[in-house]
């Protein structure tokens, strides 16, 4: 019996690993590279559950061949599952932060170059990313710390690698903002150590103390991001697109102040008539009027409005949007949002 009530719990185990490591939600977690492994040992647990389950007492050496398997499917994987993955990276970079003769680099690619021989490490213009660390100590010299995360297998493996930067003008960009570094290595002499720390869930963080990036331009990558005009879908919200051109008002989203657009779809507007949709095309006072009752200052995500305590939101124009989130339903002026 105890044997069976152990071979279920393995077989629900394996299901439950099986299912993890077929949604996309385990490249979260674990290194894609890794996910064969986790298939595999998924298979193998859920065998060895099966054959407790039916055998009994009677398997433990099946069990033990299994487990001594498996631990070695997941020793000799190691080497053999691609290398380290970026974590907590933004999406692809794009032509947004290309810059012509700067060579995009990975700080463990360049740490490596730190380890061989001097004339490894790049001596032209590169261009790095990470989130920034400052210090009061840094501060004071117009610098900060870039660090770019990494995991090797799982959370549990995470590390943070990074050298200082020395910031151009002595502008420092916001603690723990992502930016985009570019500018040259430089060689510390002598070596100039630096104090460990801790950054968040990330155990061990190592910055070179060896060489440091005298940059020429640090750029934020919100700066990079679209604008809330470009955000608007073009083919489901259209109507909405062309009253914000008739008002004037697409120009302030192509801004940098902070709003909250909440965007009709076109399906909205097909209750109106064709003339009263024209009209509202042909006066620029009424877009006006129409797209500021949308249009709520300062950013409020899904999630704050979901824990919003105040059920009230004031748009730019008209009355204030009462804000309902029930059983994960959210709904803002009588509008339930979609996306």
């Amino acid at each position: 019996m105890n044997a069976r009530y152990h071979g279920f719990l393995l077989l629900l185990m394996g299901a439950a690993s099986g299912w993890f490591a077929s949604g996309e939600r385990y490249a979260l977690l674990m290194n894609p590279a890794f996910r064969w492994v986790t298939v595999t040992g998924a298979l193998l647990v859920g065998l060895l559950g099966a054959t407790l389950l039916l055998r009994g007492g009677t398997a433990s050496r099946f069990a033990l061949v299994t487990f001594a398997g498996f631990c070695a499917l997941v020793a000799w994987a190691g080497p053999h599952a691609g290398g380290v993955a970026p974590l907590l990276a933004p999406p692809d970079d794009g032509p947004a932060v290309e810059r012509a003769g700067y060579e995009p680099i990975r700080t463990d690619v360049l740490f490596e170059s730190f380890d061989r021989e001097a004339t490894e490490v790049p001596q032209g213009q590169v261009r790095l990313r990470g989130f920034v660390k400052r210090t009061p100590e840094l501060d004071a010299r117009g610098a900060f710390i870039l660090l770019e995360p990494k995991m090797a297998c799982c959370l549990a493996d995470a590390i943070a690698l990074g050298l200082r930067v020395v910031s151009p003008d002595r502008q420092l960009p916001p603690d723990e903002a992502w930016v985009y570094a570019f500018g040259r290595l430089r060689a510390l002499e002598p070596p100039r150590p630096v104090p460990p720390f801790r950054v968040g869930a990330i155990l061990f963080t190592g910055v070179s103390r060896t060489h440091v990036l005298d940059a020429d331009e640090v750029v934020g990558y919100e700066a990079l991001l679209p604008s809330l005009w470009e955000q608007i879908p073009a083919t489901r919200c259209s109507f909405f697109r062309k009253l914000l051109e008739v008002c004037g008002l697409d120009e302030a989203l192509r801004g940098t102040t902070s709003y909250t657009v909440l965007a009709p779809l076109d399906q909205a507007f097909e209750r109106w008539s064709a003339e009263e949709r024209e009209a509202a095309l042909a006066d620029p006072e009424r877009a006006r009027e129409i797209v500021s009752a949308c249009l709520v200052p300062d950013r409020h995500t899904t999630r704050d409005l979901h824990a919003r305590e105040d059920p009230l939101l004031t748009p730019l124009a008209g009355p204030d949007l009462t804000v309902i989130s029930r059983n994960g339903r959210l709904e803002v002026g009588n509008a339930r949002i979609l996306f």
